[in-house]
């Protein structure tokens, strides 16, 4: 990234892209500035995670009321966040009880480095698109990586 500047507007856009994409396949739910996806699927950590609002400093019965959305439906508490397009968020977290699990990093490209890249001879790639599709790719998912949730 560039600058300061840059980052807060790229993770802005990630933030942005995850709550279109995961709200539409989820149960949203506003508390205090987080925007909270909750799968209607399944009950793991990976398909239930709040998101920040851009800029947005949480006060502590925010945290808490945050926590509580997940709690009250017998799910771990868990935020995806860009540090740079809310800075303030971690360590409200923080001081609410949360804690850092991993922090992993965003990689982009633009129109000028992104390089074609053709699937090995026998394999056809398809974007799912039916909903019989999703399902088929959620139970392959799972399949591989030994999850035995509902699909």
């Amino acid at each position: 990234m560039a600058d300061a500047d840059d980052a807060a507007r790229f993770g802005a856009a990630v933030h942005a892209y995850v709550r279109a994409v995961a709200g539409a396949m989820s149960d949203v739910v506003r508390a205090g500035p987080f925007t909270v996806l909750l799968s209607r699927v399944s009950s793991d950590p990976p398909w239930n995670y709040a998101i920040p609002d851009e800029r947005s400093a949480p006060s502590a019965d925010e945290v808490d009321a945050l926590a509580n959305v997940f709690v009250s439906r017998g799910l771990q508490p868990r935020v995806e966040l860009v540090p740079a397009a809310a800075p303030h968020v971690g360590g409200a977290l923080i001081r609410g009880g949360f804690h850092r699990a991993e922090e992993l990093p965003l990689m982009a490209c633009d129109s000028n480095s992104l390089a074609a890249l053709l699937p090995p001879s026998g394999i056809h790639l398809i974007t799912p698109q039916r909903t019989d599709e999703l399902r088929a790719m959620a139970a392959l998912q799972r399949e591989v990586f030994a999850d035995s949730g509902a699909v």
